[in-house]
């Protein structure tokens, strides 16, 4: 609906670092973790909000994926 694409339009950006032993990897999380659509992750971490950008970072330092 134009409400949802608006509301959609107008949420942060959202980045998330995952923190593995053997250093940071660029790819997808989808593909990183093996993710299927409507699965939820939780995220155990540091959390940055840059409100003039409206850009939010979290750099994970734990997850489960439910």
């Amino acid at each position: 609906c134009p409400f949802c694409r608006q509301r959609e339009a107008m949420a942060p950006t959202t980045t998330v670092t995952v923190k593995l032993p053997k250093g940071v990897r660029e790819q997808a999380a989808d593909r990183l973790l093996g993710l299927k659509k409507g699965q939820h992750i939780l995220l155990e971490g540091e959390v940055t909000y840059l409100s003039d950008l409206n850009f939010v970072n979290i750099e994970a330092s734990g997850l489960e994926i439910r």
